[in-house]
Formats: structure tokens, sequence, C-alpha cells
């Protein structure tokens, strides 16, 4: 699926942030070290915002998302 998510972050217009959500996407989880994996979408695509967990918590895709529109610092404070 590297080529297919290439394909779409280069079609996408600028400007654009990345969100890797979940062990899979950050790691490659537990099928990291296969050949059929890049270890995680940082190798496809240049990650804005890392949010490990497997599932990441509802409270810390929210967390994600404000800090990527600009909401919150990543220390967590109000920007606006």
């Amino acid at each position: 699926m590297s080529a297919p998510l290439r394909a779409t972050y280069d079609g996408m217009p600028d400007p654009k942030v990345v969100i890797a959500t979940g062990t899979d996407a950050v790691s490659g989880g537990l099928l990291a070290d296969s050949e059929a994996t890049t270890g995680g979408v940082g190798a496809t695509v240049p990650v804005d915002i890392w949010l490990a967990g497997s599932p990441p918590s509802p409270f810390g895709i929210l967390n994600a998302l404000l800090i990527a529109v600009g909401y919150l610092t990543p220390e967590g404070r109000w920007s606006r």
C-alpha cells in the first residue's frame, strides 16, 4: 500500500498534514520486520504528528487533530 499512499499524498494540495495514528502506522506493528512492510508510514511520506497506541485513545486522536489545525501547541497550550 506504499505506492497508493504516496500517490494520494502527492495528489493532495498544500498545505497538508500527516498524522500517523496507531502503532501499525507509527512503527509497522507486529509485521515491522517483514519484507512486506516499510515499518510505518514515515518511510513513505513525511509525518507531522505521531500518535502511538493500539488503538489510540479518542482523546489522543482529538488532541492530535487540534494540534494539526493549530488550536493547540504540542505542549498542550491553546494557541488562539
